[in-house]
């Protein structure tokens, strides 16, 4: 019976297309708590949200959210290219860390830190990783930087599986 569970967890626990959302700094100063999923951001002027790279719009990316009650995907990866003309701003993007905040049934915010890691075998400078993650993908969700370097943008994939 075990051996045909596991297969059926398997199955399961499918992996589907990365949410892929680009992040730039328009401004020329450090902007702090930067949120992911910034639903008001039309009104943004110092930072402009984006979805170049999937047939996702960043729009379709917040109704999605917004309208997942119960966690339906589970984030298990992060992957962040950093883009920057200034290597001092790029390398201190890199070292950033970042904040899940999740809100619980009564309310109560659950901020959860993560630092972001260079995997020693990669060549590329500009993409940091964060694996072994399990984050629900639902409206209680926000994902906050600590810090956006002056003209700096940040193109982040999530990874979901169902």
């Amino acid at each position: 019976m075990k051996k045909t569970e596991s297969k059926v967890e398997k199955k399961n626990n499918r992996i589907v297309a990365p949410y892929i959302i680009h992040i730039k700094n328009l401004t020329d100063e450090k902007l702090y708590d930067v949120k992911l999923f910034d639903y008001g951001f039309s009104k943004q002027e110092k930072i402009k949200y984006s979805c170049p790279i999937s047939s996702v719009d960043y729009d379709d990316i917040l109704n999605t959210l917004i309208g997942e009650n119960e966690p339906r995907e589970v984030i298990g990866t992060i992957r962040a290219m950093v883009f920057c003309d200034y290597k001092k701003f790029q390398s201190k993007q890199i070292n950033c860390h970042f904040y899940v905040i999740e809100k619980n049934i009564n309310g109560c915010e659950i901020r959860t830190p993560y630092d972001f890691t260079i995997d020693p075998y990669q060549s590329q400078e500009e993409i940091v990783v964060v694996t072994d993650l399990k984050i629900n993908f639902y409206n209680k969700l926000q994902i906050q930087f600590v810090y956006l370097m002056p003209e700096t943008e940040m193109t982040i994939y999530l990874y979901p599986t169902k």
